[in-house]
């Protein structure tokens, strides 16, 4: 026979904190204490049903791991690579560099969902990252073109680029695809045309290369079969002399400086 109970006595034997508790509220004997008990217990133990319990930090490695792998297949961890569809960016990769981003993630147990939106987010990254090295390698090579320009006025704009595009040619054979694109492009009639030059990819740079050697081309003076060094190297060329014409071609500040560097007096 149930046994009639004094709950409120019951909570104040607890303390405080518990004299205020609805938990109690309707049960009046044993029998309707021990059914408030057993359901009160049910449904605690439903709610905990599908939670993954977090290992002890005592825990064995195997009990660690037993538990990484659970939580990582109830977050949706792909089974195979095969599972991973990177989506449409506009990046494009190797099938070898795919197929070792998707073993990684594979083997890290993600989600092709998580996947999905990490890589949205680093080949966005990457568009703009290389949006900018190119905004700053055409704005390098815009400054170099004015630079050569300003170096180059006059006639000297004309001269000095297709000079140094007939040398290049005179060395067609150690880069026969250059010559065959100088020669194409008709690059020689307009030399100061850095558009076409670029298309044929011929930098400023390269210009201000060849130029002093085409000018040394020009004298067998300069450039001889013989042991001994010439006098434009030796004492400096004479005063109106063709040599004296080559040497003034060597302006470039990086010239001026080699020329300084080992002592010469021209």
């Amino acid at each position: 026979m149930p046994q009639t109970i004094d709950t409120k006595a019951i909570l104040a034997e607890l303390g405080e904190g518990y004299a205020d508790s609805k938990l109690l509220e309707g049960v009046t004997d044993s029998t309707t204490l021990a059914k408030r008990f057993m359901d009160t217990k049910a449904s605690h133990d439903a709610r905990l049903g599908d939670v993954i319990q977090k290992p002890a930090s005592d825990a064995t490695d195997e009990q660690k791991a037993e538990y990484e792998s659970v939580l990582k297949k109830e977050l949706g961890a792909a089974e195979s690579v095969d599972d991973y569809v990177f989506p449409d960016t506009g990046v494009e990769r190797s099938e070898e560099l795919s197929a070792f981003i998707k073993q990684t993630y594979l083997d890290e147990g993600l989600s092709p969902a998580v996947v999905n939106r990490m890589m949205t987010k680093f080949d966005a990254n990457a568009v703009e990252a290389k949006k900018t090295a190119e905004a700053l390698a055409e704005q390098a090579y815009q400054d170099d073109v004015k630079a050569y320009k300003a170096e180059h006025v006059g006639n000297s704009a004309i001269v000095s680029p297709r000079i140094a595009l007939k040398a290049m040619l005179q060395f067609g054979k150690a880069n026969p695809e250059m010559a065959k694109a100088i020669i194409d492009s008709k690059v020689l009639n307009t030399p100061g045309d850095f558009a076409a030059l670029r298309k044929i990819g011929i930098t400023p740079a390269e210009l201000r290369m060849w130029e002093p050697i085409a000018e040394a081309m020009k004298s067998d003076t300069v450039i001889t079969n013989e042991g001994k060094p010439t006098s434009t190297i030796d004492d400096g060329p004479e005063p109106g002399s063709k040599e004296a014409k080559v040497a003034a071609r060597y302006t470039h500040p990086t010239s001026v400086a080699a020329r300084k560097a080992r002592g010469a007096k021209y």
